[in-house]
């Protein structure tokens, strides 16, 4: 159902976890991974002493159709489900256990508005500092855990959370974007190289502009933005940011920033977050 492709797995190795397309339409990092792959297996790419996991289509099915998911939101469903009613489920069943075997958990994402990438790091301990500072991108946005809407651990990120992995969610640009597939190909390469699972040389340096995520707006309607909006948007207080159909609006609180907005949510998904 899932395919994994795995490199020197030695228990007495730590393990990195390499995920993509967790949400089918999100085709970019598959490119990447592959491409890390055959470069690895022809010996491009040399192994000091880590050992690998890499899964390319987390969500084939949905990949397939190039939808978010088919039957349930993947990335809210990875726990354990002793009695799965849902493809979506017995999809999680299986990543957990790749999740709980691994040390480091890299997981790779696109979005469907054109912007910068960048790294979610959503604790500050040393090793996720350093975890995250390695994959040199320019934007690093932290505080998600510190709002009130959780997801149970339910996704990639809190199941690893939850069992003392170390991990970093990566979002590489739009969708379709080519420049897209580079950076998953760069994040993953200066990962290995940041882990030294790999003896090279980093491909970029530049400095790290830091943004706290203050709160997430899910749609709990039918309602459209109140214009186009991109990631990283700059917005004021009192602007209206969204309406529903009824009437109703959402209105920026303060100032700041519009993150990751989805203009084809389904009811029930998060809509955008707010950052400063």
């Amino acid at each position: 159902m899932i395919e994994k492709i795995s490199f020197k797995w030695n228990k007495q190795w730590p393990n990195l976890l390499i995920l993509w397309a967790i949400h089918g339409d999100e085709p970019c990092g598959t490119h990447a991974i592959n491409k890390i792959i055959k470069e690895i297996q022809t010996n491009i790419l040399q192994l000091e002493s880590w050992s690998i996991t890499c899964i390319p289509i987390c969500n084939p099915n949905a990949y397939m159709k190039r939808v978010r998911y088919t039957e349930k939101n993947l990335n809210r469903v990875i726990k354990n489900h002793d009695k799965p009613l849902y493809y979506e489920e017995q999809l999680a069943n299986i990543l957990i256990e790749e999740i709980e075997k691994c040390d480091y958990l890299l997981d790779l994402h696109s979005m469907q508005s054109s912007w910068t990438s960048f790294v979610f790091q959503d604790y500050n301990d040393t090793d996720t500092i350093s975890f995250c500072k390695n994959m040199e991108l320019e934007y690093v946005i932290t505080g998600r855990t510190k709002l009130a809407v959780t997801y149970e651990n339910a996704d990639t990120v809190g199941y690893a959370h939850k069992y003392w992995k170390i991990w970093a969610v990566v979002e590489c640009g739009q969708h379709n974007d080519n420049k897209s597939k580079e950076v998953a190909y760069t994040t993953i390469i200066n990962t290995l190289i940041g882990l030294w699972v790999i003896a090279h040389k980093k491909t970029n340096s530049q400095e790290t502009i830091s943004i706290v995520v203050t709160k997430v707006i899910s749609k709990v309607k039918s309602g459209n933005f109140s214009q186009t909006r991109k990631h990283l948007d700059y917005v004021k207080t009192w602007m209206v940011l969204s309406t529903y159909d009824d009437g109703e609006s959402i209105i920026a609180e303060e100032n700041g920033y519009i993150l990751l907005p989805n203009e084809t949510a389904k009811i029930g998904d998060e809509r955008f977050y707010i950052g400063k």
